[in-house]
This record gives structure tokens, C-alpha cells and sequence, in this order.
């Protein structure tokens, strides 16, 4: 179990790794024997007399035979049962140690400012996290939507050391981005951060499975694997837009099971197919990232398979979100699918602008522009446009009609969040 310092990712969660699932365990009965041994079943030592057991049967051996086996099955089921329910109490252990107040249920995959190319802006960074705080109290940095994935380790380390600092005083919870393509990339990634992970706000880190269209379910769970037998607490991020493949829920399943560090789950896919299916996640946190098909009807309180939101459209919209599930909590479902669907104009209309765009990444282009727009209120056209990783600027054409956007809804602010400091 975690101990002492409850938000400090460098404990380990006290359970012996293992990086195969059928590996030895304590818990599986030793009435495994060789055939030899079996009850009733007598086998040849020379192999050239018969390939075959010889069979002596009696109705009285049947009969001992299956009571053995219903007492070896009993005893094995009891045995699994019994340790996935220490791995769910590690689990929710770990959890309660890491969030005391509870398991944010709207997180943010936080945009990265960028004052030249690869240098972030801090002074750009702080003012928009000052203005989340109030709705967003989880930060998934550096995510897709903050360009991890075009991040060396040195910038992945730098951005992090800003935002911690940062979200500290603030009370937000931060879980590092760990988004490599190959697994030997996210080892080196993870060693390079160091004692960043033992930052009171880092609560973790998150990964994705390795890339690759054709992998099969097997080295993609032993990829994670791996990393989660390190010990963090971890993020499993599922987002095949990037990574090619989708992670079954069986995969999930049989990685929840084994791994009681493995705390939070999030499914950008759009397929919500392990959320949506009948594997026992044991306990795993699962928040969705996908910005289709709607919002508040995934939740919980709706009835919905999903426990939280990990959404890029917080970056501008936390405060809409938030008010959302606040609903959803009140049972006021009709106003919160309402407020849902104005969520939806905004966003799916800012991806809409951002689509013909050859720079960059769609969730970091859409979300900076609705974000610049909060910024600067009815003056954003008027501002440099905002800057990616590359030194690029998004069109200053798209300013205007991401205006609109928020106009239409009446969320464009008169004076931004900038412009109040």
C-alpha cells in the first residue's frame, strides 16, 4: 500500500509485479498434478507401447474424480475471488490516498502556450490555470491537446515543472504525460522525469499502448505492462486516432486485475466499447475524452457507464461542464442535456474550423482557438493568433468565427481572462 505522503507518485502500491497474467500466484490451488497422478489415469513410460493414457474406469473412481474437481474449482474460484478483492481495496486505497476529496470528475488535457518555438510561455500558462481552477481540479499535462506528442523529454520536463508549480497553490491534481510511440521511448521518458513525479501536485502518470495497427491484444497488454509493474500510478489512455489500435476491454480487464496502481482509464475513441461491455474494471476510474456524440447522457447520475470527463473542450468550456454535471448531481437532467447540446455547437463547430489545417493536431488547434477567445473576449481577432509547438501560428481567419461560436451561445466574455489580470 501507499504510505505516508498521500500524492507522492514515487510510492509503490505493495504488490509483487508481474508481467504475465498466468504467472505464478499464490492464490491458484496446488491440486494441479501431472496426469499421472489423477485419480483413475495411468500413463505409459515407454512411449512405444501406446501415445495414450489407459483408462482403468468404475463408476466409484468417476464419482471421486468429479468431487475432486468441484473442490479444486470451489477452491480456485474462491482463491481469484479473494484477490481481486484485495486488488479493488489496494485500489480504492490508492485512490483515496492520491485524492482525499475525491477522484475529480471533470478533468483537462491542458493546451500548451508557447511564447517562440518549444519555449513555453509561464506567465500565458498560470493566467489560463488560474482561470480553470475554479471548475477543473485534474490536469492531464502534457496531453495530446497540449502537443505531447511532439514533445522531447526535455520539453515534456519543462512544461511539467511550470504547470506543477502552478497547480499546486491551486489545489489541482496533475498526472504527468507519458505519450511515447514505443515502449522502449516511454521507459526513457519516465526515468528522465525524476523527482518530478514526487511533486506534491503529481498524482501519476499516464500512458497509451505502443503504436502500431497490427499488434495483437497480447503485446499491447505486456507493453503496458511493463510500465505499469514500475509501480506509478497510472492513466491508461485509450486513443487509437494516434496510437492505430483500441485496447479490448478484456485487455482492461485482465490489466485491472493484476495491477492495483492501474487507477484511471480514459476512452477518446468515440466506440466506448470497454466502458460500454461487462468486464468487472475493479474499481478503475473511467473517464471519457471523446467530444462526440454528446456529453451529459455518459455520466453516471444519466445512467451512463462513465464515472468523469477528460475533454480538451475544458480548456474553454470548464465552466459550461462543470455547471453540466452539477445538473446531472441535482437531477435535472433536461437542463443538463440542454447544456450539453450548447456544449456540442461550440466544440463540434471549432473542430469544423480547424479540420482543413495541415499544421498541428486537431484537439490542440480547436482548443486554442476557443481558449484564445476566452482570453481576450471581444478584442480576440485583434491578437496575435496562438502559436504552436513549431513556432506556426493558427490562421488569424478562424479567430472571428470561433468568436461567433461563443457568441451564438452568449460565452463569449466581454473582457477576457487575460485582459482582467
Amino acid at each position: 500500500m501507499v504510505q505516508n505522503n498521500p500524492v507522492t507518485c514515487a510510492h509503490r502500491p505493495a504488490y509483487q509485479p508481474k508481467t504475465r497474467l498466468h504467472a505464478q500466484r499464490p492464490d491458484v490451488p496446488h491440486h494441479f498434478k501431472a496426469r499421472s497422478a489423477i485419480r483413475g489415469v495411468s500413463t505409459h513410460r515407454d512411449r512405444r507401447l501406446s501415445l495414450r493414457p489407459r483408462l482403468r474406469w468404475s463408476y466409484a473412481s468417476i464419482h471421486m474424480d468429479a468431487g475432486h474437481w468441484r473442490r479444486i474449482v470451489g477452491e480456485f474460484t474462491a482463491g481469484r475471488l479473494a484477490a481481486e478483492m484485495n486488488q479493488i481495496a489496494a485500489r480504492v486505497e490508492l485512490q483515496a490516498q492520491l485524492f482525499p476529496q475525491g477522484i475529480p470528475r471533470l478533468w483537462c488535457p491542458a493546451v500548451t502556450h508557447f511564447s517562440s518555438p518549444h519555449t513555453p510561455d509561464a506567465s500565458r500558462i498560470a493566467a489560463h490555470l488560474n482561470w480553470l481552477a475554479p471548475g477543473v481540479l485534474g490536469l492531464l499535462v502534457p496531453g495530446s491537446t497540449g502537443e505531447g506528442w511532439q514533445m522531447t523529454d526535455a520539453e515534456i520536463q519543462r512544461v511539467l515543472s511550470i504547470v506543477l508549480d502552478i497547480a499546486e497553490p491551486l489545489g489541482m491534481k496533475v498526472l504527468a504525460g507519458v505519450l511515447k510511440p514505443e515502449l522502449p521511448e516511454t521507459l526513457r521518458c519516465l526515468d528522465s522525469l525524476g523527482g518530478l513525479l514526487d511533486h506534491p501536485a503529481c498524482v501519476g502518470i499516464t500512458i497509451c499502448p505502443i503504436r502500431g495497427a497490427g499488434h495483437s491484444q497480447t503485446k499491447l497488454r505486456d507493453s503496458l505492462a511493463t510500465v505499469l509493474a514500475q509501480g506509478f500510478p497510472t492513466a491508461i489512455y485509450q486513443l487509437p486516432q494516434v496510437t492505430q489500435n483500441e485496447l479490448s476491454g478484456e485487455t482492461i480487464a485482465s490489466l485491472a486485475a493484476e495491477f492495483s496502481n492501474f487507477i484511471l482509464f480514459k476512452d477518446t475513441s468515440g466506440e466506448d466499447r470497454v466502458a460500454l461491455g461487462s468486464q468487472d474494471l475493479c474499481k478503475v476510474f473511467l473517464v471519457r475524452g471523446s467530444e462526440q456524440n454528446g456529453y451529459a447522457r455518459w455520466l453516471r447520475p444519466a445512467g451512463g457507464p462513465y464515472d468523469g470527463f477528460l475533454l480538451s473542450s475544458a480548456n474553454a468550456l470548464a465552466r459550461q461542464l462543470s455547471d453540466m454535471i452539477g445538473l446531472l448531481d441535482r437531477g435535472e437532467d433536461i437542463a443538463a442535456e440542454s447544456l450539453s447540446a450548447c456544449i456540442s455547437r461550440v466544440v463540434q463547430g471549432a473542430f469544423g474550423l480547424v479540420a482543413p489545417l495541415s499544421m498541428g493536431n486537431p484537439f490542440a488547434n480547436a482548443n486554442k482557438l476557443l481558449d484564445h477567445c476566452m482570453a481576450h473576449g471581444r478584442t480576440a481577432d485583434r491578437q496575435p493568433p496562438p502559436m504552436l509547438i513549431s513556432g506556426e501560428c493558427l490562421p488569424s481567419s478562424l479567430l472571428g468565427p470561433a468568436m461567433s461560436l461563443l457568441q451564438a451561445e452568449g460565452w463569449l466574455p466581454e473582457h477576457g481572462y487575460c485582459d482582467r489580470r
